[in-house]
């Protein structure tokens, strides 16, 4: 009984183990979730700190983003402001 339980629970570490893999590269370039947030990201929708941070997501978005050279560790500044002038 005692050596049935050992070969189950080495099955078991060995099914966590290849799901925790599965689960870390769950994502590619050609994700369709992937393809969503690079373009959320490319037209200022979001910026890539608000990706989440799913599994491989923002490294794969990242990815995507560095590619076309858009620079993923500086903030992009948010559109500026318009005020419309006070009429006296």
């Amino acid at each position: 009984m005692c050596q049935t339980f050992l070969i189950y629970a080495k099955s078991l570490a060995i099914s966590f183990q290849t799901i925790k893999e599965m689960l870390s590269n769950m994502f590619t370039g050609n994700s369709y979730i992937v393809k969503v947030w690079f373009t959320a990201v490319l037209i200022g929708t979001y910026t890539y700190a608000e990706v989440p941070n799913l599994s491989n997501l923002r490294e794969e978005v990242g990815k995507k983003l560095i590619q076309i050279g858009y620079d993923i560790t500086e903030p992009q500044p948010e559109e500026p402001v318009v005020e419309e002038p006070v009429q006296p």
